[in-house]
């Protein structure tokens, strides 16, 4: 069984406190656990800015794009899987 603790990342999110990234973060490895995804197993796709920077404080394999790039890279992962 997949518990939350097993997306948990030794980087530490450096987004200001009180943002709703938080939430965000936490609600996205609940759904993950729950959905009975190994860490192995997701695939995070994020382009600019503070919360693009989910794959870096989330146990999983990431990739970080340009702006407005993120879909695009997203379908190819995913076609290419």
């Amino acid at each position: 069984m997949v518990a939350v603790d097993d997306f948990a990342s030794p980087v530490r999110p450096t987004w200001c406190t009180g943002c709703g990234n938080f939430a965000i973060w936490n609600a996205l490895k609940r759904a993950l656990a729950q959905a009975g995804l190994a860490p192995h197993q997701v695939m995070l796709v994020s382009g600019i800015g503070c919360g693009s920077k989910l794959p870096d404080y989330t146990r999983a394999n990431g990739y970080m794009t340009l702006h407005g790039r993120t879909v695009p890279v997203a379908t190819g992962i995913r076609l290419a899987n």
